[in-house]
C-alpha cells in the first residue's frame, strides 16, 4: 500500500465501538506496519450519527486526545467523523453551527482529518426547508461540506457520499465532481459494498465523474449486518499498486474484534514491513 497517500483503517462498522484500549492497541500495530491513518467513524456510537449534535462528554474527549497523540507517536495521524444525514436540516443555521462546532472540537484536540459521513442516509430532501432552499440532495451536500471545510480551515476533509457505490454516474455525483472544492476527498467502496476485486479502470470512472482521485472506505475485513457470525481472518487481495493514479488511499474498515482484524489488516502492508511487526 505504499504506493498510496493514505494508508490505514476507518473505525466505520455497525455494532459495538472499540474499547479505547482496542485503538490504543491497533493504532500501535498500524504505525508499525507503515500504515497511516486511523478514522473513528463507528455507526452505533450514539453521539457520532443518532445524536450528533450533542458534544462528546469530557472523559470521551480526553480518550480522543489520548489516541491522536498516540498516533503520532507511531506515525498514524487519527480523523475523526460526524454522520448527520439521518436528522439534519441542511438549511438551517443552527445545525450547520452545531455541525461545525463539533467538527472544530475534533481540530482543537490536535486532528487534522475529517469525514464527513453522508452514507446510508435518506437520498432525498426531507425538511420543508432544504426542500425550497436546494435544488437536489447533492445540492445540499456540498453546500453543508464546504461549510464544515469552512469551520476547519487547514484540516483536511474527506466526503462520504449517499452515492458510495458502483461505477456508473449519478445526477447526484455529476453535482459533487463539479461543484465540490477540489481538495475535499470523496469516498468510495468499489463497484459494490464489499468489492471482492477493485480495478483500475472501475476506480478510473467514478473518479472521472468525481473529477478527482478517490479515497476507498475498503469494506475489508469488516463482518457486520448478515456477515455478524463470521470471522474474516483471510489475506487482503484484489487491490494493486496500478490502482494510485485514480485513487488517493485504502482505509480498511474492521470487524467488531479488533484484535482479530489485525489478521487481515497485516496483510494490506507490503512484506518488507513485516520486520516491524510486534
Amino acid at each position: 500500500m505504499s504506493a498510496f497517500i493514505h494508508r490505514g483503517v476507518v473505525e466505520g462498522f455497525y455494532g459495538p465501538p472499540y474499547p479505547h484500549v482496542d485503538r490504543l492497541w491497533l493504532i500501535d500495530r498500524l504505525g508499525a506496519w507503515g500504515m497511516n491513518r486511523y478514522v473513528y467513524a463507528p455507526k452505533d456510537d450514539p453521539l457520532h450519527r443518532a445524536q450528533w449534535r450533542d458534544p462528546y462528554p469530557p472523559d470521551a474527549l480526553r480518550e480522543f486526545a489520548e489516541l491522536i497523540e498516540r498516533g503520532r507517536a507511531a506515525g498514524v495521524e487519527v480523523g475523526f467523523a460526524v454522520s448527520p444525514g439521518l436528522t439534519i436540516e441542511y438549511a438551517s443555521a443552527d445545525d450547520v453551527r452545531a455541525l461545525q462546532a463539533k467538527f472544530r472540537g475534533f481540530q482543537a484536540l490536535g486532528a487534522r482529518f475529517v469525514s464527513l459521513a453522508l452514507d446510508d442516509v435518506p437520498t432525498t430532501l426531507l425538511h420543508t426547508g432544504d426542500q425550497a432552499r436546494f435544488g437536489s440532495l447533492a445540492d445540499a451536500h456540498v453546500t453543508v461540506a464546504h461549510a464544515v471545510a469552512d469551520a476547519i480551515g487547514d484540516a483536511a476533509l474527506w466526503v462520504v457520499p449517499t452515492d458510495y457505490v458502483g461505477v456508473e454516474s449519478t445526477d447526484y455525483l455529476e453535482v459533487l465532481g463539479a461543484a465540490l472544492h477540489p481538495s475535499i476527498e470523496v469516498g468510495w467502496t468499489g463497484r459494490t459494498v464489499v468489492s471482492p476485486t477493485i480495478s483500475a479502470a472501475e476506480a478510473a470512472r467514478r473518479a472521472a465523474t468525481l473529477r478527482r482521485r478517490l479515497l476507498v472506505w475498503d469494506n475489508v475485513p469488516v463482518a457486520d449486518g448478515p456477515m455478524r457470525p463470521m470471522l474474516h481472518l483471510g489475506p487482503y487481495v484484489g487491490r494493486g499498486p496500478d490502482l494510485a493514479e485514480h485513487v488517493s488511499g485504502f482505509l480498511l474498515n474492521p470487524m467488531v474484534q479488533a484484535r482479530a482484524s489485525g489478521v487481515a489488516l497485516r496483510t494490506a502492508v507490503e512484506p518488507s514491513s513485516a520486520q516491524n511487526d510486534r
